[in-house]
């Protein structure tokens, strides 16, 4: 008997723009156009007789359905693609430590600080995979995440690997930045307030203000 399944890659559309919550963002990850991505969702709410998205303003919002079947939805495309993956290497994932991570991260620091653990347990294989600022730790098959923020994830615990200071640089001409300086002061000045005024010059009838931002490098395992 033929199974009742909607062909894959209305299910790839719908996994990209629930994760997204955005057309065009989920177009761009999985290499297609947006027009191509809203008639994915709009295949597969008619193959299922329900409403997956509302539009709210420019916001896109999941019903309660379209929630519940994400979930569902995710975990089955992740287990796919571990199998898949499995067949072709001959092991079981969970058999690995799976680590997600920036991949920038991953390839510059992260390498050269593994080989102590690489050392210590040679029977343990080591996954290394990207990890988005929005990875959902309840249904994620990361063992050990690297993100940076300032250390709130949901269904995740969350341990400062060290921290960081990041300086947004902004040029405008002379006379308006002295206006933005004077207008931001009362904000820059809070004691309770993220963003410090470090700096602002003159230099050739042009400016710079650079605002300091406060996080970190966290890792983070679910809860």
């Amino acid at each position: 008997m033929r199974r009742y399944l909607p062909s894959l890659s209305a299910l790839h559309a719908f996994e990209a723009a629930a994760r997204y919550m955005n057309f065009t963002k989920a177009a761009d990850d999985l290499g297609l156009t947006q027009s191509g991505i809203s008639r994915q969702i709009k295949n597969l709410e008619d193959f299922l007789g329900v409403t997956l998205f509302h539009r709210s303003g420019p916001r896109l919002v999941l019903t309660e359905i379209g929630a519940n079947y994400y979930r569902d939805v995710a975990l089955s495309l992740d287990r796919l693609q571990e199998i898949s993956i499995d067949a072709v290497r001959g092991r079981t994932v969970d058999s690995s430590l799976m680590i997600g991570t920036h991949p920038t991260f991953a390839s510059r620091w992260l390498p050269q600080r593994l080989s102590t653990f690489i050392d210590a347990h040679p029977e343990i294989p080591l996954e290394i995979m990207l990890a988005a600022p929005t990875t959902d730790f309840e249904t994620t098959r990361l063992d050990i995440t690297v993100l940076r923020g300032a250390g709130t994830w949901l269904h995740a615990r969350s341990v400062e690997l060290f921290p960081e200071t990041l300086a947004v640089v902004a040029s405008w001409p002379a006379k308006s930045l002295v206006e933005l300086v004077e207008a931001c002061r009362p904000f820059l000045q809070r004691k309770n307030s993220r963003l410090a005024l470090l700096q602002s010059r003159d230099d050739h009838q042009r400016g710079s203000t650079r605002n300091r931002y406060r996080g970190g490098a966290h890792i983070l395992y679910r809860a």
